[in-house]
């Protein structure tokens, strides 16, 4: 994995429009994960949680960002590790906006979520959170474990949109253990205000207030 933090560059839409690159300033930093390292996540890793799509058979969702990062890093929780990963993505006109309610439409009022998914279970936890375009989620789905048999593995997840970007921010836990609620909850706050870092990205719903300070990050 590539160290971060290497600075986006500008993509184009379909369209043909520029779209505003994702700086560094938009990312979690090392100093969010207590000092650990922040690197670029490849392409392959948790594309399941790069964006959240749920039910994709019977859910309309929009067109893929024109352009997203990737970082991840290690967090210690009470001398235990685990995976927080962020994804920030861009979206083209108002599909940001599309993608947040076509997954509250998955995860609230979708009676075949879970036959969808591939035997992944997703539970709604809190709303509104981090902006007003937000929802708190459980994932569990199932894992191999260390002898071979089956498991089941809980990752925490915020989605929240700023704008016309959207932000995954992922606990996935540590090997095959589970990803803990109250770390999303403690990186949250300032993960959602650096969005408002993108140029050009802003909007009403879920908007950070202008020139707000960042939060400071509480002791888990």
């Amino acid at each position: 994995m590539q160290s971060i933090i290497e600075s986006g560059s500008a993509a184009t839409s379909s369209a043909g429009a520029a779209v505003a690159a994702i700086p560094d300033a938009a990312l979690l930093h090392a100093d969010d994960l207590g000092g650990a390292e922040v690197t670029e996540v490849p392409a392959g890793v948790r594309t399941d949680l790069r964006p959240p799509i749920p039910c994709p058979g019977l859910v309309r969702y929009p067109g893929a960002p024109v352009t997203a990062r990737t970082v991840g890093g290690v967090f210690c929780r009470q001398d235990e590790p685990t995976v927080v990963l962020e994804q920030v993505a861009v979206y083209h006109g108002q599909d940001a906006a599309r993608y947040t309610r076509a997954l509250r439409n998955a995860l609230t009022r979708c009676p075949a979520f879970h036959r969808c998914s591939h035997g992944t279970r997703w539970t709604v936890l809190d709303r509104g959170v981090a902006g007003d375009d937000s929802i708190l989620v459980a994932q569990a789905r199932p894992a191999g474990g260390f002898v071979g048999e089956p498991i089941v593995q809980t990752s925490y997840l915020l989605v929240a949109r700023h704008g016309t970007v959207v932000m995954t921010l992922s606990d996935i836990g540590w090997e095959t253990g589970d990803g803990h609620e109250a770390v999303i909850r403690v990186l949250m706050d300032v993960a959602f205000a650096r969005l408002a870092e993108i140029p050009g990205t802003a909007g009403t719903a879920g908007r950070p207030p202008a020139g707000a300070a960042l939060p400071r990050r509480p002791a888990v």
